[in-house]
Order: structure tokens, then C-alpha cells, then sequence
């Protein structure tokens, strides 16, 4: 796997997020061999982790979570 194609994976695999055990795993060999996409991968986490820490959490009118969900639910009905 070379870096180009990693690009679509670094962030999935920094969230933990990467469900393909396959792709995982070719991109943990990849990630020993190339700084550049380790160093990626670093800062990718730094700032989800400083977004994390800086950012808090907003708190939602009751009435604005059931009018997203429904409409999330219409969505899925729909497809």
C-alpha cells in the first residue's frame, strides 16, 4: 500500500474507526516503514484530542433532537 492510498484510511484508523481487519493491518505495516504517514497519523490524533479537550459539549433543545431524528428516520425509510 503506498502513502496516496493510505490518505483515505488515516483518519478512520486514528478514530478507531477502520472495521476492515485487512486494510488495518497492511496499513499498521505501512505505518512502520513510512515517517511521513506515522507523522500524519500523529497529528491527526493530536488534534482530534486537542478538539476533544478545548471543545465542549453543547446542549440541545429537546425539541431540535426529536426533529433530527425523526427526520434521520424518514431518511432511512426512504433508501
Amino acid at each position: 500500500m503506498n502513502c496516496y492510498k493510505n490518505e483515505k484510511y488515516l483518519a478512520a484508523y486514528a478514530d478507531g474507526q477502520l472495521k476492515n481487519w485487512v486494510i488495518r493491518w497492511v496499513l499498521k505495516k505501512h505505518l512502520k516503514k513510512c515517517k511521513n504517514c506515522l507523522k500524519t497519523l500523529t497529528i491527526q490524533r493530536e488534534v482530534k484530542q486537542l478538539l476533544r479537550q478545548r471543545i465542549s459539549r453543547i446542549e440541545t433543545p429537546q425539541q431540535l433532537n426529536t426533529r433530527i431524528k425523526k427526520q434521520l428516520e424518514n431518511i432511512l425509510y426512504q433508501e
